[in-house]
């Protein structure tokens, strides 16, 4: 049985790892989540790991990325190593 994987505040390649997306859910719905595709960024850079730029993005702190979910970013989920 395949097991999920949550990175999160992890280092990763020369950064910890930071979920961002460019929308987030409305703000009657709380808390605020991400909205649509979830990508992953190393902290510090404004590009996530597929290379989209996130400079006007939303970065959910409290969020792990996990490759395994169906709203995660496949180009992001195959930069990570071992993945």
């Amino acid at each position: 049985m395949p097991t999920e994987t949550n990175v999160t505040g992890s280092t990763i390649r020369g950064g910890r790892l930071l979920v961002t997306a460019p929308h987030r859910q409305p703000a009657h719905i709380a808390p605020h989540r991400p909205w649509g595709t979830v990508h992953a960024r190393r902290d510090g850079l404004t590009q996530t790991l597929c290379g989209l730029p996130t400079t006007t993005w939303f970065v959910f702190w409290t969020e792990s990325f996990n490759p395994s979910r169906p709203t995660s970013c496949e180009d992001c989920a195959r930069a990570l190593p071992g993945f």
